[in-house]
């Protein structure tokens, strides 16, 4: 797990399930999309899809809590 902790890890852990809407423990991209929309960190879907390839480490097209954490914690 990327070394995200105490108050910033409730924080990280917080954001990750409101982005998780179906609760299934990981963000899909259509769930990303509209989480980035909520917080205004993309522009547009083009940028919220790349930042999305970003994040997800693995190419499996979901980000998992350690994608999320690495990317909250700057990794």
């Amino acid at each position: 797990m990327a070394s995200v902790d105490g108050e910033r890890w409730d924080e990280m852990r917080a954001a990750f399930e409101a982005a998780d809407r179906d609760g299934d423990g990981l963000i899909d991209a259509t769930e990303f999309e509209g989480f980035a929309d909520q917080l205004a960190l993309a522009a547009d879907s083009r940028v919220a899809r790349q930042a999305f390839g970003e994040i997800d480490r693995n190419g499996d097209g979901r980000i998992s809590l350690d994608e999320f954490a690495h990317w909250w914690g700057g990794d």
